[in-house]
């Protein structure tokens, strides 16, 4: 009697689920992360494929592929233009950038390329290196281009910051490690969530839900708070006396580094790589109040200086023998004199772009092969 009643019970509740599963794939689709955000089975997240979104300053276009796709000026002779890869986060996105003030449409401007853009908010290496993989064919670039963001790339390479920092998509990215044959290993953090993701429509539905609800509304610590505070781990690249968890860090971009000129060449491809400043290691405002005061306060005794992370970031290229370059001393300079060349957010305003254009167009013509306009 009672066997026969939990049956009947199982068999019930199997029944419930495969028709709410039918129905909702029939009837909901699962809702965006946020407005220009869908979640990725492979990259974790990327922009909404083949959508225009109504953001910033105008209309942001996203190709069929989801990325960002600037309606640039028709130019003559585009076949025998150098095509180039862009590829980075939300500091090449640019999402309040109109695309006319975008620096790859000031840059068309200057030399015969046809450039596109991988870049999405909040990627870390990992995600920019499988989507060079996954997008190469299609795009066949001549020059890649990949921009590291100093702030929060590292802490976006490594899975022992998953969960503690600011970003709220770290169980859905991919994470990579170097395996004792110094391969690397692709992988995604808790496999049973990501299972229930892939193959419940109804769970992704929700879950998706929930995570665009924490992207909207969830509040960082006060500043001056030191318990457990989110707003201090990327901040830790800036640390001198470099522990694990960072030496981790540097061990696994310097192996995507690698990776990614490797796959570069196998497409015949020329990598480069740039390091992309901040506004906290630029503006003395910002480095004395939120890391002199703020992180000293909380950390006492440590060590930091402002161009730690870019250290780390070429200890990362050297260890992995690419070509790269850092526009900190370009950027110093021109704030030095007066420029001003960040939004409030920290991302490249205007003069920013403006000002990104014209140290490429110097740059990569010091290293290629260009018409110029």
């Amino acid at each position: 009697m009672i066997k026969s009643i939990i049956v009947k019970i199982f068999v019930s509740f199997f029944l419930f689920i495969s028709i709410s599963e039918m129905v909702s794939r029939l009837l909901i689709t699962p809702p965006r992360l946020i407005s220009f955000v869908v979640d990725d089975d492979l990259l974790g997240h990327k922009g909404p494929p083949g959508a225009t979104v109504l953001i910033g300053k105008g209309p942001l276009k996203y190709s069929e592929y989801g990325f960002r796709k600037l309606s640039l000026p028709k130019q003559k002779d585009e076949k025998n233009h150098q095509k180039v890869l862009w590829i980075g986060d939300s500091m090449i996105e640019q999402i309040s950038i109109e695309d006319k003030d975008h620096f790859s449409y000031l840059l068309s401007d200057k030399l015969s390329i046809a450039a596109n853009i991988l870049a999405i908010g909040d990627w870390g290496t990992t995600q920019e290196l499988l989507a060079f993989k996954e997008y190469v064919s299609i795009y066949q670039p001549n020059l890649t281009v990949l921009f590291f963001s100093s702030l929060t790339d590292f802490v976006n390479n490594n899975s022992n910051f998953a969960g503690r920092y600011q970003s709220r998509v770290d169980f859905l990215r991919p994470y990579a490690e170097v395996t004792e044959n110094n391969s690397i290993h692709y992988f995604y953090l808790r496999p049973y969530y990501r299972l229930l993701r892939r193959y419940s429509h109804m769970f992704r539905v929700y879950d998706n839900a929930q995570i665009a609800k924490s992207l909207s509304s969830h509040e960082l610590l006060p500043i001056g708070s030191c318990e457990k505070n989110e707003n201090f781990v990327p901040l830790g690249v800036y640390f001198t006396n470099q522990d694990e968890e960072w030496k981790r860090s540097i061990e696994i971009t310097s192996a995507l580094f690698k990776e990614l000129r490797r796959e570069a060449l196998k497409n015949n491809s020329r990598l480069l790589i740039v390091y992309l400043p901040n506004d906290i290691e630029l503006l003395d405002t910002k480095w004395t109040e939120i890391v002199t005061n703020a992180l000293g306060s909380c950390f006492v005794g440590k060590e930091t200086s402002k161009r730690e992370a870019e250290r780390k970031f070429f200890e990362s290229v050297r260890m992995a023998g690419v070509e790269a370059f850092s526009l900190y001393d370009f950027f110093a300079l021109k704030i030095a004199k007066g420029e001003n060349v960040f939004l409030d957010d920290g991302h490249l305003n205007e003069r920013g772009n403006q000002l990104l254009a014209e140290v490429l167009e110097v740059e990569l013509s010091k290293r290629y092969v260009f018409d110029v306009k």
